[in-house]
C-alpha cells in the first residue's frame, strides 16, 4: 500500500508494473487515516497504458520512439547535469533524433547542477527513435571509490 498524494495538491503520479496475469485489478480508494475520512485524495482522472518493453541496446542509454510528422522540424530541449552524488570530472552526454545527433559536455563538481541543451531536427518519417546515452565518460564517485557514475538527463 503506498500513499500518493499530498496536501500540496494538483499532484500528478505516474507508475509502471509488470502485470503477471492477462487480466489485473486496480483498486484506488481512500484508506481513511486523516481526521476526517471524507477529506481524502480527489482524483480527477486516471490513465492507463499498455507499454512494449523497451528492446535493448548496445549503449547505457535511454530510447523511445516519438510520433512525428516528416519534413516538420522540432526542437528537443533537455537538461544535462550530476545529481549532486560526489561524481566530479568531464562527463558526455549524446543525444540522437533520427538521423541528428548531438554531444553535450558537462563539466560537474559533484555538488548538483544542470545545463540546458537543444537538440533541432527534421522528421523524415512518422515515428522518430529519440535516444540518450552518457559516453565512455565515467568516474567514480568521490566518497565511495566503489561506485561508477556519470552525467544524466
Amino acid at each position: 500500500m503506498q500513499t500518493m498524494y499530498s496536501s500540496k495538491g494538483w499532484d500528478s503520479y505516474a507508475w509502471a508494473f509488470q502485470a503477471e496475469y492477462e487480466y489485473a485489478d486496480i483498486l484506488i480508494h481512500n484508506p481513511g487515516v486523516e481526521e476526517d475520512a471524507a477529506c481524502g485524495p480527489l482524483i480527477d482522472s486516471v490513465a492507463i497504458r499498455a507499454l512494449y518493453p523497451p528492446r535493448p541496446t548496445n549503449k547505457s542509454a535511454i530510447a523511445q520512439v516519438a510520433r512525428t510528422v516528416p519534413g516538420t522540424s522540432y526542437t528537443l530541449t533537455f537538461p544535462v547535469g550530476d545529481a549532486s552524488n560526489a561524481c566530479a570530472g568531464s562527463m558526455l552526454v549524446e543525444a540522437f533524433a533520427g538521423r541528428d545527433t548531438l554531444k553535450v559536455p558537462y563539466s560537474s563538481g559533484g555538488k548538483g547542477g544542470f545545463k540546458r541543451a537543444v537538440l533541432r531536427f527534421v522528421a523524415v518519417s512518422t515515428r522518430t527513435r529519440i535516444m540518450f546515452y552518457s559516453s565512455s565518460f565515467y568516474h567514480l564517485r568521490s566518497d565511495d571509490f566503489s561506485s561508477l557514475c556519470g552525467a544524466g538527463l
